[in-house]
């Protein structure tokens, strides 16, 4: 057992080492001594900024939730999330490369989806994160059926869909087994939607708003080459004769017609001398008419020109006073198109 006095001397030991670390404190605190960083702390980067605007109003959409679709080509990469956008921005945290977005968006409050867009990001080199503004176009829902002329159900019926607007979804369908079809993502504006089964056929145009969800039914009916082999011989001959009648008007017209739609028109040194008059917006405006065949809807013009709706409607209407470009309403949309008079410049 140990004795008395050399417990005392342990004591004493234990003691004078007390008094040593708290002599030594100041030593301490000068060495400046901190806690080691987390592995790969030095490798963390703040994400893209995706920021969310209505291409009409320009101003940012809240409360959406989105299906996101990231995919880069070179890298093989393609990633498929859904995230929702209380406010207008979300960070996105991406490798370096050329990044194709899809973004389908969808407010819980409406019966139908909302906003659609695809647009592309180029992250490359980027001393810091970039923010991407996405301008979302407003697409709506049609759900319908597809019947014979009974009244029966079709099921694998061929639906296509031909809008005023080429962006959302328009891909081909069929009817399921109880007949139905579906378009979530249809853009704006007026669609016509055809049926096709065993050389029957039927469609039914409908106005597609934004948020909406429309119901439709389209009945088939028979072609009319079903019946063209009950026709006489000299019914025959009077549409074979129409039919070159037709075909050699349409060739004198496409002749005749200095610039065909959709082709790019290239400006004359009048036209061009006009636009130096022009505020860099307006001209900015008119040289996407002349890139697009010299006719685009308003909504459009928004998209490719990344110009609020508001500040295209005053351009647009700056340009009319001064007989540049003329529009014409159409339903609830505007087009828009290069006059005679500048053409002619």
């Amino acid at each position: 057992m140990m004795s008395s006095l050399s417990k005392t001397l342990l004591i004493m030991l234990l003691l004078s080492t007390v008094a040593g670390v708290y002599a030594d404190n100041d030593l301490f605190e000068s060495a400046q001594i901190t806690p080691p960083e987390l592995p790969g702390a030095d490798k963390q980067r703040e994400g893209v900024i995706l920021h969310l605007a209505d291409i009409e109003s320009g101003e940012c959409l809240r409360d959406l939730h989105v299906e996101l679709r990231l995919r880069e080509e070179e890298l093989g990469i393609e990633l498929n999330t859904i995230r929702y956008f209380e406010d207008c921005n979300i960070s996105v945290d991406l490798e370096e490369g050329r990044w194709h977005l899809t973004l389908k968006a969808d407010n819980l409050s409406t019966e139908g989806k909302d906003y659609f867009e695809e647009t592309t990001l180029s992250l490359l080199n980027a001393s810091k994160p970039p923010t991407l503004v996405a301008y979302m176009k407003p697409v709506g829902t049609v759900i319908g059926e597809v019947i014979d002329e009974e009244g029966r159900i079709v099921v694998n019926a061929k639906v296509k869909f031909d809008c005023s607007s080429g962006y959302g979804i328009l891909s081909e369908q069929q009817t399921d087994s109880f007949g139905l079809f579906k378009g979530e993502w249809l853009p704006q504006g007026l669609c016509k939607i055809s049926a096709l089964y065993n050389h029957q056929v039927g469609s039914v145009d409908v106005f597609v708003e934004r948020g909406g969800l429309d119901e439709v039914s389209i009945e088939l009916e028979k072609t009319t080459t079903s019946s063209l082999t009950d026709y006489s011989p000299l019914l025959w001959f009077i549409l074979l004769a129409a039919l070159f009648v037709i075909a050699g008007y349409l060739l004198r017209k496409k002749k005749n017609n200095k610039r065909p739609s959709n082709e790019p028109i290239e400006p004359t040194e009048g036209m061009l001398s006009i636009m130096k008059t022009l505020e860099d917006r307006q001209k900015k405006i008119v040289q996407t008419l002349l890139e697009e065949g010299g006719l685009l809807q308003q909504v459009d013009i928004c998209y490719k020109t990344g110009t609020p709706k508001a500040s295209v409607s005053r351009y647009v209407a700056q340009l009319e006073s001064r007989k540049i470009v003329e529009s014409t309403r159409i339903g609830r949309l505007k087009e828009v198109k290069l006059t005679s008079w500048f053409l002619n410049q």
